[in-house]
Parts: C-alpha cells; structure tokens; sequence
C-alpha cells in the first residue's frame, strides 16, 4: 500500500486543524481538561516578512505581523500569566489554557516589536539574556553562519574539518543550504568550548568578513541594549533571564565550563537589570544532570527547557514549547491548547506500541 505524499498529509492535517479551530475543539480541550499550562518560546520578532536565500530557512523567526496574531489569539482565547504567577499558581484559570510567553536570544527587535506589543495588549513575558550577545556585542554564532553563507560569493567551498576535507557547490539554492546545514550540524555537535574555532575556519573558507559592525549592519541581528533593556525593567511587565554567557549548548560543556557559564550569566544579568536572575532558559534546550546540578548550585529557581508539552508538576524544571513561522493560525492554536496532535501523537504512540509487542 502507497503511504500518501508529504502534501498531502500536510493538507489533510491543515484541513483537520482547520476543522477543530472552527468547530471550537480547542475551547472545548481546556474545558475538558481543566487547569492548564503550557510555555511558549519565540526567538526573532523582526519587522519584516520576507527573507533573502536561507535567512529563517527554518522559521525561527516570525514577523512582527504574524506574531501580534498570536498575541490576539491567545489574549482572547487562553490566560496570559507571568512565570511568577505560574509557579505560584496566583490568578491562573481553570477554564482557560495559561500561558507564559518568553523569549530567546536577547534581540533588540524584542525591544522595538514585541515589548511595544506587550504594553498594547497589557501582558507581561520573560526575554533570555546571552550576557556576551548583549554586553559585549558578540554576534551569535548562529547569525553569523547564516549571515556569512548568505554572502559567501564563491562558487565552490572546501573545508577541512577533524581530518577530512568536505566539498560544496553554491551554484544554486540546494548547495547553499547544504552547506549551511552541514555548518550548523557540526556547531552544534562539536565541544562548545571549539566552536568558536570552528566558526572562525568556515569564515576564512567562505571568505567572509563576520565582524559585529559586518553582522550587525542587520537591524535583524542586533542585540538589545542597555539603555532599551532598563527601560523594560522598569515597565515591571517584563522578567530576564539568564541564557548563558556564550549561547553554549551547555550539555557539550565540560563541568568547569558549564559552572563559569550559568554563575558568570546570572551576575551580568542583575547588573544590567539591578534585579535578582532567578530563571534560566537553556540555550538550544540542551542540558544534562550537570547542567541541572550547576544551574540549582548557582541559585536558578527556575530552568526552562526545551523539552515540549504542558507544564507539569514540577515547580524548578519546566518545559517549553517553540513557535516558529510554520505554525499558521490554526496549527497555533492546536499547539497551544489541542486537540489535534495530540490525538494524533497519540495514536502514533499507540501504534509504535502495538508493533513492539508484535515483533
């Protein structure tokens, strides 16, 4: 038997979602389920809604537009709370979806689109410091490779890498984008403490100059600043929280690293706020019992992962779950609050199950 085509299973889930949003199943799923909490993680929220060559290729980041649809969404639909409120279980419903919005990375656009946004809708939210990002205007190592691969302007790029030597042609969109995954892969997989020297020797293959004033001559990727961050301090509407110091994938850390980055990060956070840093957001979601150990050790109250599905019991490790540009309106709000994929995840499970026993 043929199994249908990615389309159509895309169109047929796009026809089930759209179907549950119109007949109310969302609504329905909270009443049924009672009190509930879900976290939601958003990165860029840039001004615009067009992208040039593998710029948001995967949809990190979402248009200022899209996203003020999300706020409408769910200020109407589900109960908007701070992390504070969550944790102590002050004013959340039990009829509504609760949902606590943050915000990776420390973007300045989280300053000139979302904050703004934030004091139209009266809502409040908590926005992730990467301290070096921040303070000392060090790029994101994932801004620069899509920025670098975006202008690379050879037609062929060879790279040697731990001894073997990797080959790409750019003559067209599949061989940049293969190039930029294969960069993004090794970045990733790679001991945190070598990226850096990883990202340097792509640069050089490249043959791109990667400087912040290169970088950051787009608006997209620049950091917040001081000035924009105390000024959302003092809206008491907004909560930061630590990201790490060097956006490392903590779990890739030695224990010395991951110690520096977690105590390092909390202490340039509450300079720059004046406020205790009490939560820490986990940089690609990555962590281990190290990272847990050192985050509690250093006095986080809170970490937030990168783990999905609703909030559960537990008050110090707490799941969330990304939003990207694929998640049109319909699919947001199954996300959110069902019931959709879960069903359908579900029987996935169920499935799997059957065929573990057969075999």
């Amino acid at each position: 038997m043929l199994r249908p085509s990615l389309s159509v299973r895309a169109t047929v889930l796009r026809g089930l979602l759209g179907l549950s949003y119109h007949l109310g199943g969302p609504v329905l799923s909270d009443r049924l389920r009672g009190k509930r909490a879900m976290i939601l993680i958003y990165h860029g929220i840039p001004g615009r809604d067009h992208f040039e060559g593998i710029a948001n290729y995967y949809g990190y980041s979402i248009p200022i537009e899209e996203f003020e649809r999300h706020l409408v969404y769910l200020k109407r639909r589900c109960n908007i709370v701070s992390l504070g409120h969550l944790i102590t279980g002050n004013g959340l419903s039990r009829t509504q979806t609760n949902v606590v919005l943050t915000f990776d990375d420390g973007y300045e656009n989280h300053y000139l689109n979302v904050f703004r946004l934030l004091e139209r809708y009266d809502l409040k939210a908590v926005f992730a410091l990467p301290t070096a990002f921040v303070r000392e205007q060090e790029p994101l190592w994932d801004d620069i490779i899509e920025y670098a691969v975006n202008r690379c302007k050879k037609k062929q790029v060879s790279m040697e890498w731990q001894g073997v030597a990797h080959d790409f042609v750019l003559e067209d969109f599949s061989g940049r984008l293969a190039l930029y995954n294969w960069l993004m892969r090794q970045s990733v997989q790679v001991e945190q403490i070598r990226r850096d020297e990883f990202v340097d020797l792509a640069l050089k293959a490249l043959a791109v100059s990667a400087s912040p004033d290169d970088v950051f001559h787009e608006q997209d990727y620049r950091p917040l600043t001081e000035v924009q961050i105390q000024e959302m301090v003092e809206s008491e509407r907004v909560t930061f929280a630590s990201h790490s110091v060097h956006h490392y994938l903590l779990a890739k850390c030695d224990r010395e690293t991951k110690r520096t980055e977690l105590r390092e990060s909390k202490r340039q956070v509450e300079e720059l706020t004046g406020l205790p840093c009490t939560t820490l957001c986990l940089p690609g979601g990555s962590y281990d019992s190290e990272v847990l150990d050192e985050a509690f050790q250093a006095r986080y109250e809170s970490v937030l992962t990168s783990d999905t599905g609703p909030v559960e019991n537990s008050k110090r490790v707490l799941k969330r779950n990304g939003i990207f540009r694929e998640h049109y309106l319909y699919r947001f709000a199954d996300l959110v609050h069902g019931p959709v994929l879960e069903v359908l995840q579900a029987t996935c499970r169920a499935r799997r199950a059957v065929r573990a026993i057969l075999n």
